[in-house]
């Protein structure tokens, strides 16, 4: 009889903690949502993480490069900012698209993984050339080796992002799918990132 009680305790008990972290993501969820928007984007799913530390080392980048470029106007420092605007821009209009979700209503060809495996790709090439060409005349500057970190910062995020969207690729994915996996954390689990209807 005893074992038996303490069994079932044991079993509610390990339901009653399995059920706690779930409800406390459920909650966190809910807070992140205001009206047809979804913040939760960014923090539940790996493409909004990455957009979102991409926003801030372009934003960064350009912005220390652009401050060099004022006193000295060179075809190096221009090609760094062109890039770090470009991508900037790029990223802010996949994070409009993707908080509320606009991304998944657009045609299926523009949101196939190869499409943004290319682009994270070719950022990652442009992201090189540009941070490589501009430390390498400028070593003794530290505002231009700043700027080049966060150039090198953004290229590895491309990088990672590029890695992602090729697993993606591999096993037949698509970006609209992408809220219900658990994505790069435990391919074999379910994602208890569950948006709530928008209401567009």
């Amino acid at each position: 009889m005893e074992d038996q009680d303490g069994s079932e305790s044991g079993e509610g008990q390990n339901q009653q903690e399995s059920t706690q972290p779930r409800s406390e993501s459920t909650s966190l969820n809910s807070r992140l949502q205001w009206k047809c928007l979804d913040f939760g984007w960014i923090v539940f799913t790996w493409p909004g993480r990455f957009k979102a530390a991409e926003f801030l080392t372009t934003f960064l980048g350009f912005v220390l490069i652009a401050s060099v470029n004022t006193f000295d106007e060179e075809p190096r420092y221009e090609f760094y900012v062109f890039v770090g605007i470009f991508s900037w821009v790029m990223v802010c209009v996949h994070m409009i698209l993707g908080i509320p979700h606009l991304i998944e209503r657009l045609p299926l060809v523009v949101t196939q993984p190869l499409v943004f495996l290319a682009c994270c790709s070719l950022a990652v090439l442009t992201w090189l050339i540009a941070a490589s060409v501009v430390v390498a005349k400028d070593k003794n500057d530290s505002t231009v080796q700043a700027g080049a970190a966060f150039g090198y910062m953004t290229m590895f995020l491309f990088f990672f992002e590029a890695l992602y969207y090729f697993i993606l690729w591999r096993r037949g994915g698509s970006v609209r799918r992408e809220d219900q996996t658990k994505e790069m954390d435990d391919p074999a689990a379910g994602n208890d990132y569950v948006p709530e209807d928008p209401g567009y």
